[in-house]
């Protein structure tokens, strides 16, 4: 997975990384390029970590690049109830129409572990996750 939850609206529209000093436009086609390359050369699927803040950059900065990145899955980041998929301005989910897994906290409890730990679930049953990691090579 490539984890591209660093950014906020503070941090718009010069760059998305500390400081602000990469553009936005070249952090999207680095992104793309190693996204792709591992899909390549590994031959893995990978997926695209992020929540609302990557949702907020596509959407509502660029939407052009938007496209680009549907082709990956979504590892949704969002500690809710319920998995908040941002929406664009005319209401549409963007650029993802669902996520494939879900964090929904990062304070879970798991017996022998020491301190908090992620949970996610993923979107389907046994079956559906067997065909996702077949077909995409993740698991």
């Amino acid at each position: 997975a490539l984890d591209l939850e660093e950014g906020a609206r503070a941090d718009l529209p010069g760059g998305i990384f500390s400081g602000g000093k990469l553009p936005i436009a070249l952090v999207a086609d680095e992104a793309l390029e190693f996204l792709r390359a591992v899909d390549h050369l590994f031959g893995v699927r990978p997926l695209v970590y992020g929540g609302q803040a990557l949702h907020w950059w596509l959407s509502q900065t660029h939407p052009n690049l938007a496209d680009d990145f549907r082709e990956f899955p979504l590892w949704l980041a969002s500690y809710s109830h319920e998995p908040l998929m941002p929406v664009d301005r005319r209401g549409n989910a963007f650029p993802w129409r669902e996520w494939t897994i879900w964090q929904h906290t990062s304070g879970a409890q798991v017996k022998g572990i020491t301190g908090d730990v992620d949970s996610n679930l993923f979107r389907g049953d046994a079956a559906a996750l067997a065909e996702f990691c077949a077909r995409s090579k993740v698991c």
